[in-house]
């Protein structure tokens, strides 16, 4: 149990003993204590009689329970005891403005006697000294002493040490040195910062990082996903995942290891040609080197003649990145295609302004690798890209020697124009505005044309309401003149095919089922039935025919909406006798055919020669042609120049039409 006793108690209980004999028990008094101006606190006690008892320690019990603080400590004095006055300096652990409660004390074997209780109301502690720190340029990570006075040894707990705004690991603290890790300073890093029992310390300057220093690169130049080593000083080696930065130009770059000494990343895919400086941000600070530059990759093994659309092996000198914005190659303006097949890189072409062109590589916005060859494509035909799109819709097409004429609506004002193609300019030009005589209105989505070349005229058949089906077009001024109409039945005056010219005849495929060929003679403006057509009359068959005239020959490739009929036949014009001839191995409806030589081609989805002479058909090796076998398209052909041209239109909407041109100069 501890005893308080009183100054007065004592002094009788020692007036009770003989003098020489002392007191029995100690005695001990509390005396007043001292608050320096800096901090902290000087407690005195004085041993008036050590008494009889054992001692086991003295000094002095300090405690405090307010403002949400509680403290009870008992702070021991470690001099040998003897009587008289004793006192303890505490300078650290006192919160500023807490009223704290002490007293002197001797503990012995058997109990503590105490002094009278006092209070004080602190100042706080001592202030603490910030002095310097050892050594004082260092790397984050590194370990670091910082040197001053009345740092808290006692309790390292209670104190914080910051680095700019970062939190510093403290390791050990004494009186007069704290070792820490730097940390990464956040903010303003000059300032070393110590918060101890809601007092801060804080001095400037004593501490710096060292700067990054970059002095070279290896390699030199390197590609897109390449590994390079930036070669320098100072480099954060600790905290580099979350703290440092690498950048090639203004693209920030992967960072796979740091070093001391170097810096190991990979080149990023949207880094640009025309900026390459490399800036790495390390130990909170940016280096920057000027000695890098992209490499420019080359095409190392590539076919020099190509089908279009086929795989073909290649290599280049770099492995093209797996950003699909770094793998843009065209040929001709057109996007290739590329792709990796079982570690085997392989391209396919789809098209090119011509025939042949360098591979250019758009490798960056501000980069294309031009080949220094020229891959030509040999297919027979290629598809022409055309400058704009066609003006026009509902078109329909017809040709003379020297020019090819459409038959169209316009777009955008809904008139009816004859329009006709610019070969070098690659555009559809308006020839004339259709100007309409006789009440004659035709109908945009029911035409068939025909170019004569006697006349230098064009005619045409088209379904109208009063059953007036048969018109010239003037080429040279754009009249349409309505001429004597095809006597058919009623029932059967909007049945009528496609038509063809002999000599001074215009014939066109009509009547019933569309199993009439009939023949318009131009100087007596009449109708006559030429002849019954032979073949098979079901599912409108003659609607979808397409004939070509060669000597005094008219072929007929008769196929039919559901292609199933193969019987393949040609009429003899001058005696009108039929004659059916070696079955087409590919029969379809809207199809597309020419002359060309000894041989008639007809194109849809494949393109088949049938070779006249020999009455045999054999298939074209790719032609090139990548048309869309569908009821919503129509598939034209013409020669220009001796070289036949394949037109195809294909409606997308009541208002729009697409078109694609071919050209047929490798057809032979």
């Amino acid at each position: 149990m501890r005893k308080s006793i009183l100054l007065i108690a004592l002094t009788l209980l020692i007036g009770c003993k003989d003098e020489e004999e002392g007191s029995l028990i100690p005695i001990i008094e509390t005396l007043p204590a001292a608050i320096p101006s800096g901090g902290g606190v000087i407690l005195t006690g004085n041993i008036v009689d050590m008494g009889k008892e054992s001692v086991v320690s003295y000094g002095f019990e300090l405690f405090a329970n307010s403002n949400n603080i509680y403290y009870n400590v008992n702070h021991l004095v470690d001099t040998k005891i003897k009587n008289g006055r004793y006192t303890l300096r505490i300078n650290h652990g006192l919160y500023p403005d807490v009223e704290y409660f002490y007293n002197a004390y001797i503990e012995t074997e058997n109990e503590t006697y105490q002094g009278e209780r006092f209070s004080f109301l602190s100042k706080g502690s001592a202030k603490i000294n910030l002095n310097s720190c050892l050594p004082n340029v260092a790397h984050i990570g590194d370990t670091v002493k910082l040197v001053g006075e009345n740092f808290p040894a006692e309790d390292m707990r209670a104190l914080e040490l910051r680095y700019g705004y970062s939190y510093a690991k403290i390791l050990s603290v004494t009186e007069n040195e704290i070792e820490f890790i730097v940390p990464k300073p956040e903010k303003e890093r000059s300032t070393i910062t110590i918060e101890a029992y809601r007092k801060e310390y804080a001095k400037d300057g004593i501490l710096q990082l060292y700067k990054p220093i970059i002095t070279g690169v290896e390699p030199k130049s390197a590609f897109y996903s390449d590994t390079i080593t930036v070669v320098g000083k100072h480099f954060d080696n600790v905290s580099y995942n979350y703290h440092s930065k690498a950048y090639i130009g203004t693209a920030r770059a992967e960072i796979v290891k740091v070093y001391r000494d170097s810096m190991r990343i990979i080149v990023p895919n949207d880094a640009v040609y025309n900026n390459t400086k490399i800036r790495v941000f390390s130990q909170d600070d940016y280096s920057s080197y000027d000695g890098f530059s992209l490499y420019e990759p080359k095409f190392t093994n590539f076919p020099r003649e190509v089908y279009f659309a086929d795989n073909h092996v290649v290599s280049f000198d770099r492995k093209i990145p797996e950003s699909k914005a770094r793998s843009s190659i065209y040929f001709g303006g057109v996007k290739i295609g590329y792709f990796e097949n079982n570690g085997v890189t392989e391209i396919a072409i789809y098209g090119g302004e011509e025939r042949e062109h360098p591979l250019v590589w758009k490798v960056s916005p501000d980069k294309e690798i031009v080949s220094d060859f020229t891959i030509k494509v040999i297919n027979p035909f290629y598809k022409i890209k055309q400058k704009e799109f066609p003006p026009f819709r509902d078109a329909y097409l017809t040709a003379s020697k020297d020019k090819v004429y459409i038959l169209a609506t316009d777009r955008a004002t809904d008139g009816r124009y004859l329009y006709s193609y610019n070969f070098n300019d690659r555009k559809w030009n308006v020839e004339h505005k259709i100007v309409f005589k006789d009440d004659l209105v035709i109908n945009s989505f029911s035409q068939k044309l025909v170019y004569s070349e006697y006349q230098n005229q064009i005619y045409g058949v088209t379904s109208t309401a009063t059953h007036e089906n048969f018109f010239k077009l003037d080429i040279n001024t754009g009249n349409v003149t309505k001429l004597s109409h095809i006597p058919l039945e009623k029932d059967d005056y909007a049945n009528f095919g496609d038509g063809f010219t002999y000599k001074n005849d215009i014939y066109f495929v009509a009547g019933k089922d569309f199993s009439q060929l009939w023949k318009y003679n131009v100087d007596l403006d009449s109708w006559s039935k030429f002849t019954d057509i032979p073949f098979n009359k079901e599912r409108y068959r003659g609607r979808y025919v397409c004939m070509d005239v060669k000597d005094n020959f008219v072929y007929f490739n008769n196929g039919a909406d559901g292609n199933q009929y193969s019987d393949f036949w040609r009429l003899n014009i001058e005696n009108g006798i039929w004659e059916r001839l070696a079955d087409n191995p590919n029969p379809k409806a809207k199809t597309a055919s020419y002359v060309f030589n000894n041989e008639i081609h007809y194109v849809s989805d494949k393109v088949y020669k049938y070779d006249t002479t020999a009455n045999s058909w054999t298939e074209m090796y790719k032609p090139g042609l990548r048309i869309s076998y569908n009821d919503h398209r129509r598939v034209f052909s013409f020669k220009h120049n001796s070289i036949p041209y394949i037109y195809e239109t294909k409606v997308l909407n009541s208002y729009y039409t697409d078109y694609n041109l071919y050209i047929g100069d490798l057809v032979e």
